[in-house]
C-alpha cells in the first residue's frame, strides 16, 4: 500500500531544535457535553429526517473548593482565560461529519451525558463557553520539557527494571517481571514494543514547569485533539491557531512505522464504554490512514482458543496486533484472577489477560509503559535527578523533611489514576481530597505544587507526546484544588507573544 502523510503545513512550533519531530498541540473539551442542549435539527444530507443532537460546550463547575489563600500561585500572564457566546452551528454540532461513525460515536457519549446534574443545571448559562490562550512562547517552552521529560521517565523505567528489589515496589507479579524487562528491552533494541502515546500531568505558571506524574498507558481525548476541538473552534470563531492540526498525521504516521506486516491486521480491544467507542475508532482511523486492517473488538467478544493455543477473534484470524483502552494495572488485576483459578487457560473461555499478555501478540500501548505511569517511578526520578527543575520532591517513605516542607506534600496510591485517593497535606491539615478505590495500595509522597488559579479554577497543564515528542496540549480545569477524571477540559488556542 501506497501511503503518504501530509506534512506540507507545519505550526510556528515545528521548527523548535529542541524536538527532532514537529511540535503541535491539542485540546480536550470539558466532557464535551458538560452543556448540553437538546435541539431538533434537520441534516442537510437527509430527506424529510430530523434528529435531535446535543450541543457540546464547556461548562463552568458550581461546587467550591475549601481552600486557603496561601495554596493559591500568582496569576499567569501567558495563560488567559475567556468567556465567549456560541453561536448555533457550533451549538447544535453542525460541524460534525455524518457520516463518521467515529463522529457518530462520539454524539452518542455527549447525548448520554445530557443526563448528568451537571448538563442539566447547566443549561440556562445563555450559551457562553470559556476558553484559554497561551503563547506561543510559553507553549515551546511547556513542549520542550514535555520531550525532556518523556527522557527522564524511560530513563527511570529502565533504572526500574534493572534493580529486582525496586521493580518489587511496583506491584506487579513476580511472575510478569521477566515479560515486563522483555518489552522494555524489545524497545530500546529497536526491535519493537516502542510506546506510541501518552500524557504528562503539569504544573505550570509564567516560568516553571513542574511534573506531577506520566499517564504513559493512555489514550483519553485524541479525537477531541485532533478533530473536534478545532471544528468547534472555527465555528464559535475564536482567536488563537490551532495548535493541534497535524496530530492525526503523526498517528498515522507512528502507525506506518509500527512493524506490523502489510496485510496483517490491528484488532482494537475496548471495553462497553461510550467514550472509549469514539477514542478507539479515532484510533483506527489513524491506522487505516496508514494502510493496516483493522477489527473494533469489545471486550473479548468473539474470541477463541486456536488449535495450537493461539487467541482467534470470531473470523478465525490469529490475533497478533492489539491496541487497548484498558490500562495494565487492569489487565494484571484480570491476571490475577485468572491464575487464582489455577485452571489451564484453554480450559475456560479467553480473558482480557489471556490476550493481552500472550506469547506472540503485540500490544500498545506496550507492557513496559505499566512501570512508566506508576506513580511508583516518581520517588526514582527523584533519587535520578535530585532537584531538577521539571521534577518534585518525591519519596517511598515520608521524611521529616518532607512532612515539614513549607509547601506541604501530596500523598498518592501506586496505581492509582484520576486523581481518586489523593490527599493534599500542608502545616499537618488536610488541605484537599478525593476518594476513590486505591485506597488500600501503598503511598507515595510527592512535594505539594498547586495548580495555578484562574477565576477560582484550577488548570492543569497535559502535554500529549507522540513517539516521545510533544504532539499536543491539554487544559483540565476544576473548581476543586485536585483534578479528576471528571474535571472540565477546556480549548486551548495558541496566541502570539
Amino acid at each position: 500500500t501506497n501511503v503518504q502523510v501530509d506534512h506540507s503545513h507545519r505550526s510556528v512550533f515545528e521548527n523548535t531544535s529542541t524536538c527532532a519531530s514537529p511540535l503541535r498541540y491539542c485540546f480536550w473539551f470539558p466532557r464535551l457535553a458538560s452543556i448540553t442542549i437538546w435541539q431538533r435539527v434537520s441534516m442537510s444530507n437527509a430527506t424529510s429526517t430530523s434528529v435531535l443532537l446535543a450541543s457540546a460546550l464547556p461548562s463552568v463547575l458550581t461546587e467550591q473548593p475549601e481552600t486557603s489563600a496561601e495554596l493559591l500561585p500568582q496569576m499567569l500572564q501567558s495563560l488567559r482565560r475567556h468567556i465567549v457566546s456560541v453561536p448555533t452551528e457550533a451549538d447544535d454540532l453542525r460541524w460534525i461529519a455524518p457520516q463518521s461513525d467515529t463522529d457518530w460515536a462520539f454524539f452518542a457519549w455527549a447525548s448520554d451525558a445530557a443526563s448528568s446534574p451537571l448538563s442539566s443545571s447547566e443549561a440556562s448559562v445563555g450559551r457562553q463557553a470559556e476558553y484559554y490562550t497561551l503563547t506561543e512562547g510559553r507553549a515551546i517552552g511547556i513542549a520542550t520539557a514535555a520531550a525532556e521529560l518523556h527522557s527522564m521517565f524511560e530513563a527511570a523505567t529502565s533504572k526500574v527494571l534493572e534493580d529486582d528489589a525496586l521493580l518489587k515496589t511496583f506491584g506487579i507479579p513476580a511472575a510478569l517481571h521477566a515479560k515486563v524487562k522483555d518489552s522494555f528491552v524489545s524497545h530500546r533494541s529497536g526491535a519493537g514494543q516502542h510506546s506510541m502515546m501518552g500524557r504528562l500531568d503539569l504544573a505550570i505558571d509564567d516560568h516553571e514547569v513542574k511534573a506531577y506524574e506520566y499517564n504513559a498507558d493512555s489514550a483519553s481525548c485524541l479525537y477531541e485533539c485532533g478533530y473536534a476541538q478545532e471544528r468547534w473552534a472555527n465555528a464559535v470563531g475564536l482567536v488563537g491557531s490551532d495548535p493541534g492540526p497535524h496530530l492525526r498525521s503523526e498517528l498515522t504516521a507512528a502507525w506506518m512505522d509500527a512493524g506490523i506486516p502489510a496485510g496483517a491486521k490491528l484488532h482494537l480491544m475496548l471495553d462497553d464504554d461510550l467514550e472509549e467507542a469514539y477514542h478507539a475508532r479515532y484510533v483506527r482511523d489513524a491506522a487505516q490512514e496508514a494502510g493496516i486492517r483493522t477489527k473494533l473488538i469489545k471486550g473479548v467478544e468473539g474470541m477463541s482458543w486456536g488449535p495450537e493455543g493461539e487467541v482467534m477473534d470470531d473470523k478465525g484470524e490469529r490475533v497478533q496486533f492489539v491496541w487497548k483502552t484498558w490500562a495494565w494495572e487492569t489487565v494484571i488485576d484480570d491476571y490475577r484472577s485468572q491464575t487464582a483459578t489455577h485452571q489451564h487457560s484453554q480450559q475456560r473461555p479467553v480473558s482480557l489477560s489471556d490476550v493481552l499478555l500472550a506469547d506472540g501478540v503485540t500490544v500498545w500501548e506496550p507492557l513496559w509503559t505499566v512501570i512508566t505511569s506508576c506513580k511508583a517511578i516518581l520517588p526514582v526520578l527523584w533519587q535520578m535527578f535530585p532537584g531538577h527543575p521539571h521534577l518534585l520532591q518525591a519519596e517511598f517513605e515520608l521524611s521529616t523533611a518532607l512532612r515539614n516542607h513549607p509547601a506541604g506534600y501530596v500523598t498518592k496510591p501506586i496505581g492509582g489514576r484520576c486523581g481518586r485517593n489523593v490527599t493534599m497535606v500542608k502545616d499537618g491539615a488536610v488541605v484537599a481530597s478525593r476518594g476513590g478505590g486505591f485506597d488500600a495500595k501503598p503511598l507515595v509522597y510527592q512535594e505539594l505544587r498547586p495548580l495555578p488559579r484562574m477565576d477560582g479554577f484550577s488548570v492543569l497543564m497535559c502535554p500529549w507526546l507522540v513517539r516521545g515528542k510533544c504532539a499536543g496540549l491539554v487544559l483540565r480545569v476544576d473548581k476543586k484544588l485536585i483534578t479528576g477524571v471528571d474535571s472540565p477540559i477546556e480549548v486551548l488556542r495558541i496566541v502570539p507573544l
